[in-house]
Order: C-alpha cells, then sequence, then structure tokens
C-alpha cells in the first residue's frame, strides 16, 4: 500500500475538502439546470481551491482556478447585465 503524500487535519486539507464538496455540488446544480445557483457554488469550491493552489505553489492549479473562476464570473456578469 502506498503512504499518503499530503497531511490531513491542516487548514489546507479543510479547505481543500470544502472546496471539492461545492465544486461537486455546483455541479449538481447544474445537472438540475438551477441557473445562476450552480454558478455560485461551483465559484465558492475555485476559490478554495485557489487558496489551496497558493498555499501550495501549484501555478497549474493556480492558472486551472483563476481560469476557471474568472469564466464563472464573466457568465454571472453576463446574466446579470441580460
Amino acid at each position: 500500500m502506498k503512504n499518503k503524500l499530503t497531511p490531513t487535519h491542516t487548514l489546507d486539507w479543510y479547505i481543500k475538502w470544502t472546496g471539492t464538496v461545492f465544486i461537486l455540488a455546483g455541479m449538481v446544480l447544474t445537472s438540475q439546470n438551477l441557473f445562476p445557483y450552480n454558478m455560485i457554488v461551483t465559484i465558492i469550491g475555485e476559490i478554495c481551491w485557489f487558496t489551496v493552489a497558493f498555499i501550495w505553489g501549484d501555478r497549474a492549479l493556480l492558472v486551472l482556478t483563476s481560469v476557471a473562476t474568472f469564466i464563472l464570473l464573466s457568465g454571472l456578469i453576463q446574466w446579470g447585465m441580460s
């Protein structure tokens, strides 16, 4: 059995799992076509993961979460303007 590489019950661990739950909840809301709640919930998850990426210094994850958040926010802004 392979040992875990990441510690548990640290600040980044709690943020990581909170973000994961929010992103999964956002997917469920998307599957139920509950707009704009799906985007709001997913943005919260993306911000959590951005925070984790910053703590870890993971540039790929920083880019991914930044772009995802920007795309979701631009969709919310466009929705708000219509």
